[in-house]
């Protein structure tokens, strides 16, 4: 674990203690799309040494989204990834290891054109076919990143 995501992780868990409250499970997942981020920076750093503070620029934040949309994830995870990112850019300011925060401006993907409307219907289907919430669910988190994937090949 590097400093900065030792002092991170410090910092997440402190936040419980000003009202903020985040689960242990909301904890793991901000240091594991860090640590994501970490490796992707380790990999794609022109010069081979450890990561440092002057590699956390909005250049840098912004590149990594870029490279994470190519990938074709689902956007509940592009999402997530971003938030933790953008996360990790207040810390860095409030820690003062920086005095602007490089993620402030890294937003998330525009929603992709799912017609609401048949979009509940199928669902109001699934339903009358007595299936499981969490069987509608996946049905429609497929269906997402089914529309997901096919605009991003057009």
């Amino acid at each position: 674990m590097n400093i900065f995501t030792a002092r991170f992780k410090k910092y997440l868990t402190s936040q419980k203690l000003i009202g903020k409250k985040l689960s242990a499970n909301s904890i793991k997942n901000y240091l594991s799309d860090v640590r994501h981020f970490f490796r992707w920076l380790e990999e794609n750093k022109k010069r081979k040494t450890s990561i440092t503070i002057a590699d956390f620029t909005p250049v840098s934040f912004q590149a990594y989204k870029n490279s994470l949309s190519r990938q074709h994830i689902p956007d509940t995870t592009l999402c997530r990834r971003l938030a933790s990112l953008r996360k990790f850019g207040q810390f860095l300011v409030q820690a003062n290891f920086l005095g602007t925060d490089p993620a402030a401006k890294l937003t998330n993907p525009k929603a992709k054109h799912l017609d609401p409307e048949l979009l509940q219907q199928f669902k109001t289907y699934l339903k009358s076919q007595k299936l499981a919430k969490t069987t509608i669910k996946n049905y429609l988190a497929d269906i997402k990143q089914f529309t997901q994937w096919s605009h991003n090949k057009s």
